[in-house]
């Protein structure tokens, strides 16, 4: 991967889930991906759209490399002020995943700030990241001690082991 790779969040449908899910079986092998995977991919078949109070599964496509990342499990609050990033299930091209190589933390930064400009964007109120893991939660720490510098019309704030950023 290199530091030109560019991100966007693409909503799925049946069809490009049914890709991705080829493509991953391929990589991770078809045991590996059932053992790992066929439960979460079962989960996104069922929540493709968002639907008021209930998580639904988007696309970390990489524009670049013409691949999908990661997939992100997304909440959005009522009255749609607040969107969360509750999860993220990497490709596994990066297993294992317990390893932060350079890529895993391209992909996870592509994921963040795709994920923050696209609701920004949106004239979301406030953007809520979780971090599962501790490597996650050291990197949107790093974001929010950074986030002053962008300028953005929001602020930044860590709120236990979530990143928000809110609009001033």
């Amino acid at each position: 991967m290199t530091g030109a790779d560019t991100f966007k969040l693409r909503s799925f449908t049946a069809e490009r889930l049914a890709e991705v899910a080829s493509r991953w079986t391929d990589i991770a092998g078809q045991e590996e991906f059932e053992v790992e995977l066929g439960t979460f991919f079962d989960w996104c078949g069922a929540h493709l759209e968002h639907r008021e109070g209930d998580g639904y599964a988007l696309e970390l496509y990489n524009v670049t490399k013409n691949k999908t990342d990661a997939i992100l499990d997304v909440n959005q609050g009522r009255w749609g002020t607040m969107t969360k990033l509750l999860k993220m299930h990497l490709s596994p091209e990066f297993w294992p995943i317990d390893t932060v190589s350079e890529d895993v933390i391209k992909t996870h930064a592509g994921a963040y700030a795709a994920f923050i400009v696209q609701n920004l964007d949106k004239g979301i109120e406030q953007v809520k990241i979780y971090g599962r893991s501790n490597v996650s939660v050291t990197m949107l720490t790093s974001l929010q001690k950074l986030w002053p510098s962008y300028k953005t019309g929001s602020v930044a704030t860590m709120q236990g082991r979530w990143l928000s950023i809110t609009r001033s």
